[in-house]
């Protein structure tokens, strides 16, 4: 199986994508089980067997989603903010990727990840004011990122400093058996 990691920020790009596209494809009425990166759906039987696997320490709660969703956004966005500073085309298209992954998990339309989750906790307001505020945040955080990313190959440009041949020494492709 092959990595693709930064070695400064020990951060694995295909497990970090891979939990945005799982994330990205939740469906209403689903929870989410972060310690099996799985979903079940929202029924008394699925409430009853969460509440029970929590008498023995496997939690498995909204709180512990949203926190995972944090992690996620959080591990993305140092990882666009790190190929962003690259002027070789591939970091740029994986940013751009991973940003466009970014951009579908905050989105709040009908269907999406965070309207889902918001309507599978339909009663608790508190949980919905917290999915509410981290998709404010987190589009704060991707339209800043963008911006920050067009500025620099702005002046890159009128710097006239040309694209990187092949140094991709912040990158790393490791082939491993598993």
């Amino acid at each position: 199986m092959e990595n693709f990691s930064i070695d400064e920020l020990d951060i694995d790009v295909y497990d970090v994508v891979g939990k945005l596209h799982f994330l990205t494809k939740i469906d209403g009425n689903q929870k989410v089980n972060v310690s099996s990166l799985s979903t079940s759906q929202h029924t008394f039987i699925t409430s009853a067997q969460r509440t029970i696997k929590g008498w023995w320490g496997s939690i498995e709660s909204r709180g512990k989603t949203l926190t995972f969703i944090k992690k996620v956004s959080d591990d993305a966005l140092k990882i666009v903010e790190h190929l962003f500073s690259s002027n070789h085309p591939l970091p740029q298209r994986v940013a751009a990727i991973i940003i466009a992954s970014l951009k579908d998990l905050k989105d709040l339309k009908p269907g999406s990840c965070m309207k889902n989750l918001i309507d599978t906790y339909k009663s608790d307001i508190y949980f919905e004011s917290q999915i509410q505020a981290f998709q404010k945040l987190l589009e704060a955080r991707v339209l800043d990122v963008e911006r920050r990313n067009e500025e620099a190959h702005r002046s890159r440009v009128e710097k006239d400093i040309p694209p990187e041949k092949d140094n991709l020494s912040t990158l790393q492709f490791d082939t491993e058996d598993q």
